[in-house]
């Protein structure tokens, strides 16, 4: 009998990785829990180990390639199959799909019966991009629409635009907001100044790049400078780090830096919120997560720091310690 494999769920907010490398061939005996692929998705690199034992009939992917979570990755054999038999690689699973008529006159028909299954960057993206959801053709796992089905949808010039029972309904304040997508220019040819490399753009760069850009886009960023006497601070700190270093944690200065940005937050919540353009309105938030930049191989990464006003130093310390290592050893 065969069997399919599916890249099954990598953690939470994750959709996809790229293979990073292949460790079986066609034809080779693998055993229960054998590691058989490496992906990389925008968090970590991790080790796929096989769930079943038998012959890996066909691999559908290769190194490089970028797979989303339920696509099937290979097949494998436990030998009943006749010599003969070949598995073709399933297609995702998708809505049913209306007749033919249908798809060449129509555009896809807008789910209005509930809510649509979709993460909540998903969700964003289709905010930027402009995209109803409900038009959206969904590719995932029981009929969850990824960011590639939002993406393609809008690619493809069918970005969904309000219906005119809903263009009703709006609050005039949110029909009257600008729109805020901004064009991005073509880039020149670079060769014709000179040799170029390009080198593919993907994983933890490329997840680095889209917060980046979001943050740039949608932030406001201002620089303060002040003058601060933390003598008393650093006597503090230098008298207790080897009680923390002694359980495990390392008490920086950057704990005490944590602290403060949550007493400030608390204090001023207008920093601690998001505005809202398709509902125009403010989201102040009531938790304090904060993140902190860690310099790695891989380049500037940022653990995030949950609750940080409910944790002592003590805690932070740890805690903080531990995400850095995590992050460094990725």
């Amino acid at each position: 009998m065969s069997r399919s494999f599916e890249l099954p769920d990598l953690g939470e907010g994750i959709h996809e990785g790229e293979v990073l490398a292949v460790l079986v061939s066609v034809g080779q005996e693998v055993s229960e829990g054998d590691v058989i692929l490496e992906v990389e998705t925008d968090k970590a690199a991790v080790e796929i180990p096989s769930p079943y034992t038998g012959k890996v009939q066909e691999i559908f992917v290769k190194p490089g390639d970028i797979v989303n979570v339920g696509d099937v990755m290979m097949s494998f054999s436990n030998g009943d199959e006749a010599a003969a038999g070949v598995v073709q690689k399933p297609t995702p699973t998708t809505a049913e799909p209306a007749p033919v008529e249908a798809e060449v006159s129509a555009p896809p028909p807008s789910r209005k019966d509930g809510p649509v299954p979709a993460s909540p960057a998903t969700r964003r993206l289709a905010r930027e991009l402009g995209v109803d959801l409900h038009r959206v053709t969904p590719s995932g796992p029981a009929g969850l629409v990824t960011a590639e089905d939002v993406r393609n949808f809008a690619e493809n010039g069918e970005a969904a635009v309000a219906a005119p029972d809903e263009a009703a309904t709006q609050a005039p304040v949110a029909a009257e907001m600008p729109p805020t997508a901004i064009s991005i220019p073509e880039l020149p040819d670079f060769s014709k100044w000179g040799s170029v490399e390009r080198v593919p753009f993907r994983s933890i760069r490329r997840a680095t790049a889209k917060q980046m850009s979001l943050a740039w886009s949608q932030i406001p960023h201002v620089t303060s400078q002040d003058s601060i006497d933390i003598t008393r601070l650093e006597a503090f700190r230098q008298k207790h780090k080897d009680e923390i270093e002694a359980i495990g944690g390392k008490l920086t200065l950057t704990v005490f830096a944590l602290k403060a940005v949550a007493t400030a937050l608390k204090a001023y919540p207008n920093f601690n919120a998001t505005l809202d353009t398709q509902a125009a309105e403010i989201i102040i938030k009531q938790y304090y997560h904060i993140g902190v930049a860690v310099n790695t191989d891989n380049g500037l990464i940022v653990p995030v720091v949950r609750d940080v006003d409910r944790k002592s130093i003590k805690e932070l310390s740890i805690e903080l310690s531990a995400q850095v290592q995590r992050t460094r050893d990725r």
